[in-house]
């Protein structure tokens, strides 16, 4: 299982007319690219928890990565994630069956996936920025030497 094989799905719900089908787009879309990003700062040696923390973990790793695309996509990523928290949770707002919202949401995520895949080919330039904010701001454990 891939986080592409998520957005893949996503992008294929998001076509459909039920309410539930866009919903659960946004729900994909969004785990798509946390489960994305969770691999990029864990490849930065930030060992992150199994529990609810870990997204908003990953979305600040990115917002104090000193890269501007990375702190542009940690920040859609806490935006996707209220997004996914609303479409899963709040079933009586209307604004889901908007197919426009959906479409606006599959474009951050892909737009975080393309940050992120543009990052590791520099991971060296945010790599530090990343583990020191982990350590000293988060209080995370961190594998490996800086």
């Amino acid at each position: 299982m891939t986080p592409d094989e998520f957005l893949n799905l996503a992008r294929r719900l998001s076509t459909a007319k039920g309410e539930a089908e866009l919903r659960t787009a946004i729900s994909r879309a969004y785990y798509a690219a946390f489960h994305l990003v969770h691999g990029f700062v864990n490849s930065c040696g930030v060992v992150l928890a199994r529990d609810a923390a870990a997204h908003k973990h990953v979305a600040h790793c990115l917002q104090h990565s000193n890269d501007p695309e990375l702190v542009a996509a940690g920040r859609m990523l806490d935006s996707l994630r209220a997004d996914r928290n609303a479409a899963d949770y709040r079933i009586d707002e209307q604004r889901f069956r908007d197919p426009e919202l959906v479409q606006f949401c599959l474009g951050a995520a892909e737009e975080i996936s393309t940050a992120v895949r543009a990052a590791r080919q520099k991971i060296g330039n945010v790599r530090a920025a990343i583990r020191k904010h982990a350590r000293h701001i988060m209080k995370l454990q961190v594998r490996g030497k800086d």
